[in-house]
């Protein structure tokens, strides 16, 4: 090296391998360390920032949910249902944008009451309601025996 000149190594590119290497380790060291993965998550699960311009209204729509076990065979077999009501709210974003959030809830006591007072109120309208007639009781007369004596 000296008199001006320079050794050259057999392979210049050994030191950019190395860092390479050493860069890749670091990757797959925050891949597979899941330690790294809480603060990436954390981030997707912020949620966008809005202003409440109408809270949660009910617009009136309801459903039902169950639990099915089959393929609708049991349709006409007895089982839970969960009253869901509808509701819809107006948020504002951050851009100005009017947007409309729609929900599905459990419907409160208060509201399956309703459902069900304007069903039977349905039903006596449209003289679907089968009442219980009070007939009177008539018993078949007794069956003489034929053969049979008193004596």
């Amino acid at each position: 090296m000296s008199g001006g000149t320079f050794y050259v190594h057999p392979n210049p590119f050994r030191l950019l391998r190395r860092r390479r290497r050493e860069k890749w380790l670091t990757v797959c060291h925050t891949w597979t360390n899941p330690d790294s993965w809480k603060g990436w998550t954390s981030r997707k699960k912020l949620p966008y920032q809005s202003v409440v311009k109408r809270d949660w209204v009910p617009t009136g729509r309801i459903d039902f949910a169950t639990q099915l076990e089959s393929n609708g065979a049991d349709a006409d077999q007895p089982g839970e249902f969960k009253l869901l009501v509808e509701e819809r709210r107006i948020v504002e974003s951050i851009a100005g944008n009017e947007n409309l959030e729609i929900q599905w809830r459990l419907a409160t006591l208060k509201e399956a009451k309703a459902v069900v007072t304007q069903y039977h109120k349905y039903l006596s309208e449209n003289s679907l309601i089968k009442s219980v007639f009070d007939e009177p009781v008539s018993l078949p007369a007794p069956k003489k025996m034929q053969g049979h004596s008193a004596n």
